[in-house]
């Protein structure tokens, strides 16, 4: 809590309270008079202290569900609190004890003749049914206080005081209930009263801003903190989570959405759609909608890690977690799927996943442990266009002129233009490809604005070939980084430009990482110039939790300066290498690639891919781990299919590769044949010298057979599979224990590359002796190998049914299913997908001999 917020509240009654904005604050409705009303907001603890009318706004019910009320100060000698925007929370789980602390000016503490002292009590909070509504209970640490004097309660007066949760404005302080021996204090919970429209429409109207999310408050460590306070410049206004300009449209899915939300139990969906479709712009609108109802939203972090997303199956609220950008978060998502196995599924436990594409990493994703069980019936949603009637546009056009015209005297250094003047000159454009898209449609009105208020930048971007909305929006946000680099050792605008095109490429998880970007790019270890630099990044755009600084939003225009820092210096990109962590050139690769789909920075796709064959120890693995992710894969296809070639890549480098390769991946399938092909060519040579790496080389075969199996290179996927179970054959004959197991799978896949080809005889041959193999290895180690004899008499099934010998089938199905479901029930979330598909088996197989029973 900032103690520079907490007030005294002089009403009908004397009692506390927190500024919350410029000039509102949060009290009590009990100790306040009604709507239009004045009560004096006294700073006890500010020298000197001051005393300030302000007039109550917004007043709920005295002594009931919602007793609350909003002030605005309108004393003209008040000066605003500066400070971080609030975030607010509520409670989402019955955990009880939840750390909590307040602050006030109760009676308990008061003395006369002396100025109003304030006491700051912590405890641990609990959520508690109540007639007529919830409420928070407060269990004040520490010895209870005693009775006054004249009888009255120890805490009047600290009624109106906010309950803070962490970083959380969770609350008010109402009342002390009797019978407590003064021990607890209860709180009207923040949820309740942003649940009223009035409420929310004050706060707006009073200039707080947009309307607050609700965090939960035991994962605020987990949410996506979005920047809530004033635009720090124009393209702020863009900003998806601002929501300047009024959502439209797409109706019928926001009701599909809506009601999806309500029902019980977990579910998953997809939504995907291209850069500034209004995939994260939607989820906002859900999202507000959700929290306006009372229900809990939570937009995942993405530095959460795995134990800490564990928590997430203790909601006892119904909650919607949206992950933004998922394709580059499959790791995290791995561990939501695990919190949801564990939910009770009491209430809604609803994960909305946004992404530009549903490539392989969805395949991937959908396929792997958990997620085959929860992910069956997701829904996948191409977001297109708009695209409304273009008789609509120009009105769509002005309302968004109007909705930017409202905010932008509100922007730092944009105060003195008459911004509604100029929106009502303002001609709407005429028709023309692109105006469908929402995003570009909002961009050209507020670039038209700015132009009108600016025509020397507006010249600026008009001398450019041929400028794009987004170039003529980033010359006034140049103007806006200009204006604010005054600090004495800043580097000159031209370098400026190229740090933020870095930080906007590889980002910065700390501190250190973003002092040593910085000094990378500067060309200087200048410890003044650096944090001076440092400092003026995270003024311009402010980073979300501990992040040193954030990013230029929306995407496109952060990819359209890169795109254009890139095209003037390619070396740039280089200069970001040294030093950089697995993260930034994640992120480097990521964004580049991004930018590459955009039609003007097509060309810059050479660029990226000769970055990557030029530094393939660097960026080979993140360039592979992209792909599957990328809307363009091409340049970073081509850099790795350059790099396996190359006879100067090292062996260890492409054995890295292909431990690094996913199972399936249809964009990487040709890539996995070249590298693993290129991993047996080197084995092969060190065979040739050794014969202690011949495991190696069988291992690579057996491989190189499943990858050749899924391009179509059946026949030469056959070749490699015989000679792995050859090598694999030589050396179980003389060291079974270590390697029969070995044997046993690859004779599974030899059967599997024999099926392939029509060989079916041949390979039921290959598979009975999987199967025996894998029987013995079980009977000696049933722990480690029954889920493997499971596998090879489920496909043993499926041979013997393929060739008509159902009866032998069904009794092969019959022990995978008895073992299957042994496992299932002490691992259910590995060995139930596996489950399910033997029984399918077997319905197949009795469908197939006439046994339905």
């Amino acid at each position: 809590m900032d103690e520079r917020r907490v007030v005294c509240v002089v009403g009908p009654a004397l009692g506390s309270g927190y500024v919350i904005g410029p000039r509102l604050v949060l009290a009590s409705a009990h100790c306040t008079p009604g709507v239009g009303d004045e009560v004096a907001v006294q700073l006890p603890t500010h020298e000197p202290p001051g005393e300030f009318r302000a007039e109550v706004v917004w007043r709920g019910t005295p002594e009931k569900a919602d007793d609350a009320a909003l002030l605005y100060i309108t004393d003209e000698a008040w000066a605003p609190v500066n400070g971080a925007p609030l975030r607010w929370g509520r409670l989402a789980t019955h955990i009880p004890g939840v750390a909590c602390e307040s602050w006030g000016y109760p009676q308990m503490v008061q003395r006369t003749g002396s100025p109003e002292l304030s006491w700051h009590p912590a405890g641990r909070l609990t959520a508690a049914p109540r007639a007529g509504g919830e409420r928070y209970v407060m269990q004040v640490e520490g010895q209870p206080p005693e009775q006054l004097e004249d009888d009255a309660s120890p805490w009047g007066g600290i009624s109106g005081a906010a309950l803070f949760c962490g970083d959380l404005l969770t609350g008010v302080l109402a009342v002390a209930p009797r019978g407590w021996r003064h021990g607890q204090l209860e709180a009207v919970p923040a949820h309740v009263l942003l649940a009223d429209p009035e409420f929310r429409q004050v706060l707006q109207e009073s200039g707080y801003g947009s309307v607050p999310r609700l965090e939960p408050v035991e994962w605020q460590h987990l949410t996506e903190s979005a920047y809530t306070g004033p635009a720090k410049s124009p393209a702020a206004l863009l900003r998806a989570d601002r929501q300047v300009v009024t959502f439209h449209g797409r109706h019928e899915l926001l009701q599909e959405l809506d009601d999806w939300c309500a029902q019980v139990g977990f579910d998953a969906r997809l939504i995907t759609g291209p850069a500034g479709q209004g995939k994260t712009r939607l989820a906002y609108e859900l999202t507000a909608r959700l929290e306006a109802a009372g229900r809990t939203t939570l937009w995942l972090r993405s530095t959460a890690d795995g134990g800490d997303i564990a928590a997430l199956k203790d909601a006892m609220v119904p909650l919607l977690l949206v992950v933004d950008y998922a394709e580059t978060r499959t790791e995290q998502l791995t561990h939501v799927w695990e919190a949801a196995a564990r939910h009770d599924g009491r209430e809604a436990f609803k994960v909305l996943l946004l992404a530009r594409t549903a490539g392989d990493w969805w395949e991937d994703l959908q396929t792997s442990g958990l997620a085959q069980e929860l992910l069956g019936a997701t829904i996948t949603t191409p977001l297109a266009a708009l695209q409304p009637d273009p008789k609509q546009w120009a009105e769509t056009y002005r309302q968004a002129v109007a909705a930017f015209a409202g905010h932008l005297p509100r922007v730092v250094g944009q105060e003195r233009s008459d911004w509604r003047a100029l929106a009502s000159r303002l001609p709407a454009p005429a028709a023309r490809p692109g105006l469908g898209h929402a995003l570009t449609l909002q961009m050209l009105a507020l670039a038209d604005l700015l132009d009108a208020a600016d025509p020397v930048i507006a010249g600026q971007s008009a001398a450019m070939l041929a400028p794009s909305v987004e170039d003529r929006l980033l010359a006034h946000e140049c103007s806006y980084w200009q204006r604010s680099a005054t600090a004495p050792g800043m580097p000159r605008l031209d370098s400026l430009k190229d740090v933020l095109a870095a930080v906007f490429l590889a980002g910065a998880d700390d501190r250190e990482q973003a002092n040593a970007l910085l000094c990378r790019v500067i060309g200087t270890a200048d410890p003044d110039r650096i944090n001076a630099t440092r400092t003026w990044i995270a003024g311009l755009y402010p980073g979300s939790g501990e992040l040193p600084f954030g990013s230029l939003q929306p995407d496109r225009l952060a990819e359209q300066h890169v795109g254009r820092r890139l095209q003037k210096n390619a070396a740039l990109a280089t200069t970001i290498l040294p030093g950089a962590t697995h993260a930034q050139l994640a992120q480097l690769v990521a964004v580049y690639a991004r930018t590459t789909s955009h039609r003007t920075f097509q060309s810059l796709g050479t660029a990226l891919t000769a970055l990557c064959v030029s530094n393939p120890d660097v960026l080979a693995n993140e360039a592979m781990q992209a792909i599957p992710q990328t809307e363009n894969p091409q340049p970073l296809l081509a850099a790795l299919h350059t790099i396996a070639e190359s006879p100067d890549t090292s062996s260890e480098l492409v054995e890295h590769l292909c431990a690094s390769l996913p199972e399936i991946s249809h964009r990487l399938a040709e890539l996995s044949v070249q590298l693993t092909s290129r991993l047996v060519d080197h084995q092969r040579a060190r065979v040739a010298a050794d014969t202690a790496q011949l495991p190696d080389l069988a291992s690579s075969l057996n491989n190189l057979a499943n990858r050749l199996g899924d391009v179509g290179r059946h026949e030469d996927g056959l070749t490699a599979i015989e000679e792995a179970v050859s090598i694999r054959r030589t050396l179980a004959e003389a060291r079974p224990d270590a390697f029969l197991p070995n044997l046993a799978m690859s004779l599974n896949n030899l059967a599997i590359r024999l099926g392939d080809l029509g060989r079916r005889e041949d390979g039921l041959t290959a598979i009975e002796e999987a199967v025996a193999a894998y029987r013995t290895l079980a009977e000696a180690r049933p722990d480690a190998f029954l889920p493997n004899l499971a596998m090879s008499l489920n496909n043993l099934a499926v041979q013997l049914g393929d060739l008509g010998q159902r009866e032998d089938g069904l009794t092969a199905i019959e022990e995978a299913v008895r073992i299957r479901r042994t496992l299932a029930m002490s691992r259910p979330d590995v060995y139930g997908p596996k489950l399910e598909h033997s029984l399918q088996v077997m319905a197949w197989l009795k469908s197939r001999s006439g046994d339905s029973g």
